[in-house]
């Protein structure tokens, strides 16, 4: 499907917008940059973009569960870079829902359905890197009163949304947050295997010699880091337990562009249940990364190395 939209100047720094529908829409700069007041900036468009964009979801699939809305408000609130690109690094999201009973558990589904699948500005933000969130506040329409999360903790959840959601209001409050709608951090993808070798000098020669491999850096004599680009190899002398048949595959890690983006992956996974071995820690090295495990068990580091991550970030 395609899109069309005409910027058209208008003088000093406004300007008129038209959509496909024709209908005219005044958007200014910056006002130290001349004489305005009259338009929208163009980065509190993109807010109002994802904002609409969101609300027609959470409203349409909540009259589509037969859901009583009868008002809808999302508030936005957003935070960006101090410098340029002042990009977004943040967008925050509170719907208040206005309704006849509303149930709880299909408002939270309306919520994950426009923040994962249906809502195309707030999914294109997040795979940009901004992290967006949310949370609600359910109104009844009779009282006008808002029904807080601690009076709707007894009902049960059928859509993937732990009661323990409700708990992380702060207590007297009337919103509920919505763990695990944070957007994920930026990944470059894999990038190392570490295996046991209980050859250790045959495995080395083999990868240096054979394929080519140089070595990265050698701490000491039972272990060694080998690389061909931007990748690693990480082999570790095996002790006893590997030696007698165990796993020799230590690890699998995946690299990480900016270093303080290893803590952001620790918070996003543990947002969704996944526990870390222990916190993000800086090596001797310079890298910097944690541990935690698949379904199956097997043991994945996050780590920035730097190395191999981009030169943006290496001091």
């Amino acid at each position: 499907m395609t899109m069309k939209a005409t910027i058209r100047w208008d003088g000093e720094v406004r300007f008129t917008g038209e959509s496909g529908n024709g209908r005219p829409l005044a958007i200014e700069g910056p006002p130290e940059a001349g004489v305005g007041g009259d338009g929208i900036r163009p980065m509190a468009l993109m807010l109002l973009g994802v904002g609409g964009c969101t609300s027609y979801d959470v409203v349409n699939i909540l009259r589509k569960g037969r859901q009583q809305v009868t008002d809808c408000v999302t508030e936005i609130e957003a935070e960006r870079a101090d410098t340029d690109p002042r990009v977004f690094t943040r967008i925050h999201m509170t719907f208040r829902v206005t309704g006849r009973q509303l149930d709880r558990r299909k408002v939270e589904r309306a919520i994950r359905l426009t923040s994962e699948k249906y809502c195309s500005a707030s999914i294109l933000l997040e795979r940009g890197g901004v992290e967006v969130t949310h949370e609600y506040e359910l109104i009844e329409a009779s009282s006008s009163e808002a029904r807080r999360p601690e009076d709707l903790a007894g009902e049960s959840a059928d859509a993937g949304v732990p009661s323990e959601a409700l708990k992380s209001a702060t207590p007297g409050t009337r919103h509920a947050s919505l763990p695990g709608t944070m957007a994920r951090p930026p990944m470059a993808g894999m990038h190392h295997v570490a295996l046991h070798a209980r050859q250790f000098e045959r495995t080395v020669a083999f990868y240096r010699d054979l394929l080519g491999m140089r070595v990265e850096w050698q701490p000491d004599p039972d272990n060694v880091y080998l690389t061909s680009g931007r990748d690693n190899l990480a082999i570790h002398r095996a002790d006893d337990s590997v030696a007698g048949g165990g796993q020799r595959l230590d690890h699998i890690g995946f690299i990480i562009d900016d270093p303080a983006d290893v803590d952001r992956w620790h918070g996003f996974l543990a947002g969704h249940g996944v526990e870390a071995d222990a916190p993000p820690r800086t090596h001797r090295d310079g890298a910097r990364s944690f541990y935690c495990h698949d379904p199956e068990g097997t043991t994945v580091q996050i780590i920035h190395h730097p190395p191999l991550s981009s030169g943006a970030h290496n001091g």
